[in-house]
């Protein structure tokens, strides 16, 4: 995707909606914590679980 893109896409971006499933991710922690969450939320481990990080 062309950098010059960027922009409208992220104006076009909604949130999704209650009924919508989704999963949500901070990006102000350490690659081994987000994948963690992601992975608790997917159903697969706790965050900050070391041992699914690999």
């Amino acid at each position: 995707m062309p950098a010059t893109l960027l922009a409208s896409q992220l104006e076009t971006l909604e949130a999704p909606d209650a009924d919508e499933r989704h999963i949500s991710a901070g990006i102000n922690n350490s690659p081994e914590l987000i994948v963690g969450q992601v992975l608790a939320q997917l159903g697969r481990g706790q965050p900050g679980d070391r041992q699914l990080v690999r």
